[in-house]
């Protein structure tokens, strides 16, 4: 599933690219990134149940559970324990 995602995400990059060449504009093409920051955000909020074309509905108390997660993968794997 994962796959189909990060396919897509490098699909819009692409075609973003692609698009600006053909029409000679003098702009660097959109990096894959702004697209995975698009689908993340998308993604947070459908996750706390509101409507990720508006940003509006969602339910904060399940997106500070999601935010802890986050800070407890940051915790657990990526920071340097000091004994």
């Amino acid at each position: 599933m994962l796959d189909k995602v990060y396919a897509a995400i490098a699909d819009a990059a692409a075609e973003v690219a692609t698009k600006l060449q053909d029409a000679r504009l003098p702009f660097k093409p959109t990096h894959a990134d702004y697209f995975t920051a698009t689908v993340q955000q998308a993604t947070f909020v459908r996750l706390c149940g509101g409507d990720p074309e508006t940003l509006r509905g969602g339910d904060p108390a399940i997106g500070e559970r999601i935010v802890q997660n986050g800070q407890n993968i940051i915790d657990h794997y990526w920071r340097v324990k000091i004994a």
